[in-house]
């Protein structure tokens, strides 16, 4: 495992879940809380326990590169994010989230966004991982026989 790759490829994943919240769930779904305010604890509270967000996407971060590194194939580089991304897209998300419609009184649109965000997130920290930390010589290698 290459050290310096394996860290600055979870810091990545961890700025790329961060960036995407902000804007899904800071802009694109603000209405939606808004109208569904009851749900929520308050803006104060929330802020207040935003280290708690922080360092989930550090755990979520961390490993997802740490599986990432244990997996890597001799598929192309953007297959092998495909797969991933589906994988762990399919062993977290959707169980999250179909257990949390059938147990709150969360409404179907918001689980159906919270769906399309985490689809997006996951997919592009996918090709964020791969990107940065690719294994050029297994790649390059993988690149002649599939050509």
């Amino acid at each position: 495992m290459n050290e310096k790759r394996f860290w600055f490829s979870i810091g990545l994943v961890w700025t790329t879940l961060m960036l995407t919240d902000w804007f899904f769930h800071g802009y694109w779904m603000q209405p939606t809380y808004q109208a569904t305010a009851h749900l929520w604890r308050p803006m104060n509270e929330i802020a207040s326990n935003s280290w708690a967000m922080w360092v989930g996407h550090a755990f979520f971060a961390w490993s997802y590169v740490w599986i990432y590194t244990k997996g890597i194939s001799n598929h192309h580089p953007w297959h092998q994010a495909f797969r991933y991304a589906v994988a762990v897209f399919c062993i977290t998300s959707v169980p999250y989230l179909f257990m949390t419609w059938a147990v709150t009184p969360m409404t179907t649109d918001i689980i159906f966004r919270w769906f399309m965000i985490e689809a997006f997130q996951v997919f592009v920290c996918g090709f964020v991982v791969t990107w940065f930390y690719r294994a050029k010589i297994k790649w390059t290698e993988t690149a002649h026989h599939h050509a």
